[in-house]
């Protein structure tokens, strides 16, 4: 594994690693940064607009407004603090800590730190194109019901070419045509 590989993972991702005997890491893709900054510039822009409505809202209470004008925008306000508020307290870091480790054995993805999915190559059955060429399946057969499962990887991966070029030749589907 490269040293640069090595500084990007964590020790939990090692720990996995070893636990699953993946072998070692060959690299570690991430989400774009670009991507993770439009989800917190999108977080701050719900929640100052749950803040201006809810402004507006006692402004129209002392005209009188009506009430089902009130309880609209009371409603509006609220729903965007809380959407932004959970966006920036739980989506960004999930978003900031997801990436795909792709190892000599398998691959090992996590999201948020909390859920982690891992394939192995030799489950592998197909790796598909879909929507566009901007995602790609990875199908592959697990030992506990259901028997069949996929992951879907998004081009919101840095590098995302190179990921599924690695992906393929590791696998040995690179050999198998596309479906």
């Amino acid at each position: 594994m490269s040293q640069s590989a090595e500084s990007k993972l964590s020790n939990e991702d090692h720990l996995l690693i070893e636990t699953n005997q993946l072998g070692s890491a060959l690299a570690v893709y991430r989400l774009q940064p670009g991507y993770i900054r439009f989800l917190h510039w999108i977080s701050w822009l719900l929640v100052i607009m749950g803040i201006v409505i809810l402004t507006l809202m006692g402004i129209w209470f002392t005209k009188g407004l009506q009430f089902n004008v009130l309880l609209s925008s009371l409603l509006a306000g609220v729903c965007g603090l809380l959407g932004g508020g959970i966006c920036l307290r739980i989506v960004v870091p999930q978003a900031q800590q997801e990436h795909i480790i792709v190892c000599e054995q398998g691959l090992l993805r996590t999201i948020g730190g909390k859920y982690v999915e891992i394939v192995r190559w030799t489950e592998v059955r197909a790796i598909e194109k879909e929507f566009f060429n901007r995602m790609f399946s990875i199908i592959y057969a697990t030992y506990a019901p259901p028997w069949m499962k996929t992951l879907h990887i998004s081009l919101l991966y840095q590098n995302f070419d190179e990921l599924i070029t690695l992906l393929k030749q590791q696998s040995d589907v690179a050999q198998r045509p596309m479906i």
